[in-house]
Formats: structure tokens, C-alpha cells, sequence
């Protein structure tokens, strides 16, 4: 393959030459990408997008990893500069209601944060990443579903261990 001149970054999954700006929010897919991106430098440079400084620092928290609300058009264009490739792997996350015992039985009951439906994140947070993107010139969007990422069995997870 041809060396990319632009810097690759990361932003979910990596397979391109060049640049790959891979999402990786809290998710353990978005995470397992990343860090496989980053240990080939060599033909990757990874770049990060969380939703907290926690998240930032959970993950290395370099330069590369940048903090973002994707719900907000505005904080993604610098995330996406210079990247060839982005890989998405935001997902609405769900919370356990609390009280809830597993050693008593029964299925527990989820809820989501204010404004961290799936239709405000998965929705629009991945419209908004989609168009910075190809507002930026990036050439490869790969967008992995990652809903139930906690089930050792999920798809998203198990590509991502692939890479």
C-alpha cells in the first residue's frame, strides 16, 4: 500500500491505509479498536473520541484522544481533521435502576440519562460524526451498531477482537 501523506487517525475500527479516526466513547468495542489501532502504529495513527475527561484518561489519555459531545455538530470537526477513516462506535448507554438485587430474581430495569436517548446519540450523534466527516474529506466511514456490547456473544465486540 501507498504511506497515506495525511496523518492516519482512529475513530472506531481500523482497516484503511492512511488515516482512521476511530470513536471509541466508554464502550469496551470502541476501546478494544482503538487499542489495536494504536499498537500498529506503524501503519495507524490512532485518534480517540470520548465523551468525558474520565473516559480520556481510562484509555491513555494523550493528545490523540480528543473529548466530545457527540450530539454536538460543533466539537467534532477538530476530531476529524486529517483523518482518511472513521469508525463509529457510539452507542446510548443505559443505566441499571438502582435496588436492583440479581441474587433475588427477576429482570432488572434500565433507564437513560437526560438528552442520552439512542435517538439523541445513535441517531443524531452519529448523523453529526457522519457529516463532520465527509465535511472534513474523509473517504471511509465504517458505523458498527454497538447496543448489548456487554453480551460476551455481541458482533461488535467480536469484530472488533478480530482486527
Amino acid at each position: 500500500a501507498t504511506p497515506n501523506p495525511r496523518p492516519p487517525c482512529t475513530s472506531g475500527r481500523p482497516w484503511y491505509d492512511g488515516s482512521h479516526e476511530p470513536t471509541t466513547e466508554e464502550g469496551e468495542a470502541g476501546q478494544i479498536v482503538f487499542n489495536k489501532l494504536r499498537e500498529r502504529s506503524d501503519q495507524f495513527t490512532a485518534r480517540g473520541l470520548v465523551r468525558s475527561e474520565e473516559s480520556k484518561q481510562k484509555i491513555g489519555g494523550d493528545d490523540e484522544v480528543y473529548v466530545a459531545d457527540v450530539r454536538e455538530a460543533e466539537h467534532l470537526a477538530l476530531a476529524v481533521q486529517g483523518a482518511d477513516a472513521l469508525a463509529i462506535l457510539t452507542s446510548a448507554s443505559p443505566k441499571m435502576k438502582p435496588g436492583f438485587d440479581p441474587t433475588k430474581g427477576g429482570r432488572p430495569e434500565f433507564y437513560y440519562e437526560d438528552e442520552a436517548y439512542p435517538e439523541q446519540v445513535d441517531w443524531i450523534g452519529q448523523k453529526n460524526q457522519i457529516d463532520a466527516a465527509k465535511a472534513a474529506g474523509v473517504k471511509h466511514i465504517v458505523l458498527v451498531g454497538s447496543m448489548g456490547e456487554q453480551i460476551p456473544t455481541y458482533t461488535g465486540k467480536l469484530f472488533a477482537m478480530s482486527l
